[in-house]
């Protein structure tokens, strides 16, 4: 999994490079996302952090801390 400064977390297949699948974030992400098992952890430069089922490609949870005073990357 890949993220960039486009706002999309995105599956590519390592043995043909091409993008299986894609989900927009809420914000850029300027930092390598984390894996643990079959989940994957990323921060944004909208100070949200967020969890993603690597398999299905969606949400699990965002965490939103107040106050927002640096970005989570």
């Amino acid at each position: 999994l890949i993220s960039g400064c486009d706002g999309v977390l995105r599956a590519i297949d390592v043995e043909t490079g091409q993008e299986v699948a894609a989900l927009p974030l809420a914000s850029n992400v300027a930092a390598s996302p984390a894996r643990l098992g079959g989940r994957v952890f990323l921060g944004t430069f909208d100070n949200t952090i967020m969890a993603v089922d690597a398999r299905a490609m969606r949400e699990l949870w965002t965490y939103d801390p107040q106050p927002k005073d640096f970005p989570f990357y």
